[in-house]
């Protein structure tokens, strides 16, 4: 299996590359674990202890689980924004002079995204 830093551009690469070594680089004395262990930490926490041994067992290498990581955390709060609109739809929705059709609105968008096309 190719390395994911291989399917990227190049351009891409190096910008990835650079906030790696941006984010590796950076040592406080007040740090209690080292950067690199809480990074394959935070990787764990996203894609469980068979990433974990993927990384120490050189299956895929540091920089390829740091894009990794930098992918989960987008999906991640793109999904905290969504979950945060539809409680916001659904807290107004009974507040609003037409509650029943300012939740059917606003929650459109959710319910058309949810339905599989077979």
């Amino acid at each position: 299996m190719s390395n994911l830093l291989d399917l990227m551009s190049q351009s891409d690469r190096e910008k990835m590359l650079a906030r790696y070594h941006e984010r590796t680089a950076k040592r406080d004395t007040d740090n209690k674990i080292s950067t690199e262990v809480y990074l394959l930490a935070e990787f764990g926490y996203y894609f469980g202890w068979e990433a974990i041994q993927a990384v120490r067992h050189d299956d895929i290498t540091i920089e390829e689980m740091f894009s990794l990581l930098e992918g989960a955390r987008k999906v991640w709060y793109q999904k905290l924004v969504e979950n945060a609109r539809a409680m916001t739809i659904s807290v107004a929705s009974p507040l609003s002079k037409n509650g029943t059709k300012t939740f059917k609105e606003g929650m459109k968008p959710f319910v058309d995204r949810s339905k599989i096309n077979v």
